[in-house]
């Protein structure tokens, strides 16, 4: 009798193991059959997308990035892009949201940021020369070797902020226009009032 049970349960298992071989190929079958007519819907590549006539680049590069030189972005929404390597020279970038982005060594060289939200924003290696920076926001920004000479930072808030290396002076003369401005560590400069 013991010896019998042995038998079925063997032949059980067995029958169990071919029947769930036959399951997975079937499943297989069909999940190759629903992503060959599109019926699984896997996600997108992300894609370059338009601001206001303004190609923000997917994956930018030195030779492919944003080029909107004089681009009217005032108030556009560009919190977390990858705005690396980008020309912005000349935009209008009052009051735009900025957090979070990615300037890597983009040009903003004459730019006006009046307002702008850039709070933890990556400045590094970017030009902001003789760019306006009234009342803009760059608390716990990163601007490692940022170009900021004439750069007009009347009430800017830089607390936080990471200056290593940035350009913030002419042949020792402070060129960047500090007047009512918060400085990184939580002073206030008043040199340029």
């Amino acid at each position: 009798m013991g010896r019998r049970f042995v038998i079925v349960w063997r032949v059980s298992v067995s029958e169990f193991f071919v029947h769930r071989l036959r399951l997975l190929a079937g499943s297989t079958a069909s999940l190759l059959a629903m992503v060959g007519v599109g019926a699984i819907l896997l996600p997108a590549a992300s894609a370059d997308r338009i601001v206001r006539g303004c190609t923000v680049v997917a994956h930018p590069t030195l030779q492919h990035h944003a080029s909107c030189a004089g681009a009217g972005l005032s108030r556009a929404n560009l919190s977390r892009a990858n705005l690396s390597y980008a020309d912005l020279t000349h935009a209008n970038l009052t009051r735009a949201k900025l957090s979070r982005a990615n300037l890597f060594h983009a040009n903003l060289s004459e730019a006006t940021l009046d307002g702008a939200n850039l709070t933890r924003a990556r400045l590094s290696r970017a030009d902001l020369t003789h760019s306006s920076l009234v009342r803009a926001n760059l608390s716990h920004a990163i601007a490692h070797s940022a170009n900021l000479s004439h750069a007009n930072m009347f009430r800017t808030v830089l607390s936080g902020a990471d200056l290593r290396g940035a350009d913030l002076t002419d042949a020792g003369v402070s060129s960047a226009k500090f007047c009512h401005t918060t400085m990184p560590d939580g002073h206030t400069d008043n040199s340029a009032c």
